[in-house]
């Protein structure tokens, strides 16, 4: 059944009630709505599904009653369609959850229960079943475990001991699994917050978003809470959370955080499949409502400030404490949605959720050297310079005590943020609540932040072993805000090679200055290589455009420079290195982008006998010096 209502309705299957929304569990036939529906959410369609089972032979009769907010009510709507499947149509996804290096969960949901199953493999056209469940039902959960980390697979999805799965797409249906813990590989995230309000403001944001950089492949999605407006119902899901992402949410894996729009709890936990038992790095904290995982060299976060008790001492407190003290990852970052600062369309001076997670929880996380932290709630983008130690009201901020930098952050304005991974080293806190919605309320003056825009937008976080990129991209793909951290006790280690088919890795290595003018040339060191040919393959500049390669890899495409193919003198497995000097590739002649704060994207390669590429590692970045 689908329907659209204004303002709430009551359907009847055969005298008994078949659906209900918008109206209290008890409502009779005189009662007014719950709440009223106006704007976008006129449009939204409220589903509901069942079984055949409900329908008798012969004459079905169905009601429905449309009940108003209130007596004096302006408009009312009403329409509404009952469709039969004679097969499990997929109604909602496929959807990638909990992913970890070596597993993946595919969520689906299907018209009429089935036994549902995944396949696996190299291509559409080569898919084996692989994972299956055992009882039928509409709501499917399979997970696929033994997967390779780094590797991407394509997937379908149908039902079990089928030929073929039903669902299968060339371009949507992808599994790409992350790196292995601890690896300094090339990650990047886009960071939606305040996104579920749907209609074109959601839209513009999506789609600048994608024009921005489309041949980059996301590496991994964060919601940062009020996903789904005005209640967080499963039809508001649908609408403007499944359908408006459905192509990004299949091929991946995305990460929630509860706002405090999401306020049917059972349906936000039933949606998403989350981490509680420590599958993805970090201590089990039991709950869906918060939990943690790794990516690469990052340990990520997720509390939950609405549902959970943000006390000293309280549950999510204590699993904290354990979960921080027990990674040691280069990065932690956290999220939640109540942020600790901001004076926009909601003020963390006054509002209950904002104050207490700001003086309860960052002392914690400062204390285990948090990095980065993400919020939403409020309608605006608002963020902080380098900051530690601030947990009293705007009024009580002290530049000079609180403020470790409160510069731009910028490699070409003050400089990007200097940190270490120890205890207080600072952390720049961004509110993005802006991914659907913004406000006018608010004067946005924080003393905290040092930047603040009062325009649509999301934010794309990129981390690349010891530095962290975040950039604000508003709704008409704008740049509006950037700015980068830096380890500064970073060993220089950029990234893991491919491990190839013998079991040797190359480890990379930089040293040097990355700058166009300095004496010390910048080099590229690989370590722990076989006896076969290796080089160097230099793509382009921050303004060129990504293109995909072999086995799911990145680079750049145009211009290309490749140095001449070299021995790595090893004499048994591993044990060899080579070294190349990264200027000279560019310098001779002198390339017209070699220029300061323009980054640099480069692979290391090997091959072994023969003409082709056989092994790449993930794209490495260097932004140059002046």
């Amino acid at each position: 059944l689908r329907m659209i209502r204004d303002d709430g309705a009551s359907v009847y299957l055969n005298g008994s009630l078949f659906a209900r929304h918008n109206l209290d569990v008890n409502a009779g036939f005189s009662a007014f709505a719950t709440s009223t529906v106006s704007g976008s959410s006129e449009d939204y369609e409220y589903k509901r599904f069942a079984g055949a089972d409900l329908l008798v032979a012969g004459e079905n009769v169905l009601a429905v009653e449309i009940h108003q907010r209130n007596a004096t009510s302006s408009d009312i709507s009403f329409d509404l369609a009952l469709t039969g499947y004679d097969e499990p149509e997929v109604l909602r996804g496929p959807y990638l959850q909990n992913q970890r290096h070596d597993a993946t969960v595919v969520r689906w949901l299907s018209a009429t229960p089935s036994l549902g199953a995944v396949w696996i493999g190299d291509s559409p056209q080569t898919l084996v079943q692989v994972a299956a469940e055992a009882i039928a039902v509409r709501a499917h959960e399979v997970e696929v475990f033994g997967l390779l980390p780094g590797t991407r697979y394509f997937y379908g999805i149908g039902e079990s001991g089928a030929s073929s799965p039903r669902a299968v797409s060339a371009t949507e249906f992808v599994i790409t699994t992350p790196p292995v813990p601890g690896a300094r590989e090339p990650f990047r995230a886009w960071v939606l917050g305040d996104s579920g309000l749907r209609g074109s403001d959601q839209y513009d944001v999506r789609d600048a978003y994608l024009a921005h950089e489309p041949g980059r492949p996301t590496d991994m999605l964060m919601f940062l809470g009020d996903n789904a407006y005005v209640d967080g119902y499963a039809f508001e899901f649908q609408a403007a959370f499944f359908e408006t992402y459905r192509a990004q949410l299949s091929g991946i894996p995305s990460w929630s955080t509860r706002g405090n729009h999401e306020r049917q709890a059972n349906v936000y936990t039933n949606l998403f499949t989350l981490p509680t038992a420590g599958e993805g790095g970090g201590v089990p904290s039991g709950t869906e409502a918060y939990y943690s995982f790794d990516r690469a060299n990052v340990h990520f976060v997720c509390l939950d400030s609405f549902g959970s008790s943000r006390a000293i001492g309280g549950a999510m407190y204590s699993w904290l404490e354990a979960d921080l003290s027990s990674t040691n990852q280069d990065w932690i970052i956290a999220f939640w949605h109540h942020p600790p600062y901001t004076k926009g369309s909601h003020d963390s001076d006054t509002e209950t959720e904002l104050v207490e997670m700001r003086e309860n929880f960052l002392p914690l996380l400062e204390d285990h050297g948090v990095s980065l932290v993400f919020g939403g709630h409020s309608h605006a983008y608002e963020r902080s310079g380098l900051i530690d130690g601030h947990y009293g009201t705007s009024t009580t901020w002290d530049p000079l005590t609180h403020g470790l930098d409160t510069g731009d952050g910028r490699v070409l304005g003050s400089g990007v943020y200097e940190k270490t991974q120890t205890p207080h080293s600072g952390a720049v806190y961004v509110v993005a609540g802006s991914s659907s919605r913004v406000s006018s309320s608010g004067a946005l003056d924080h003393p905290a932040m040092v930047h603040v825009e009062r325009e649509l937008g999301s934010v794309i976080l990129d981390v690349a072993g010891g530095r962290i990129d975040v950039t604000f991209l508003d709704d008409a793909g704008a740049t509006r805000d950037w700015f980068s951290i830096v380890d500064t006790d970073w060993d220089g280690r950029l990234c893991t090679g491919t491990v190839d088919a013998q079991g040797c890795s190359a480890v990379l290595a930089a040293a040097g200055t990355p700058s166009v003018s300095s004496t010390s040339p910048f080099t590229v060191t690989a370590s722990q290589l076989r006896t076969q040919s290796f080089g160097l393959c230099v793509y382009s500049f921050g303004g060129g455009s990504f293109a995909a390669i072999p086995n799911g890899r990145l680079c750049l495409a145009q211009p290309l420079r490749r140095t001449a193919p070299g021995f790595s003198g090893g004499t048994s497995p591993c044990t060899g290195s080579l070294q190349f000097d990264f200027q000279a590739i560019w310098n001779s002649p002198q390339h017209p982008g070699l220029v300061a704060g323009e980054s640099i994207y480069c692979q290391f390669w090997h091959r072994d006998t023969g003409p082709s590429m056989s092994t790449l590692t993930e794209a490495l970045t260097f932004t140059l010096l002046p």
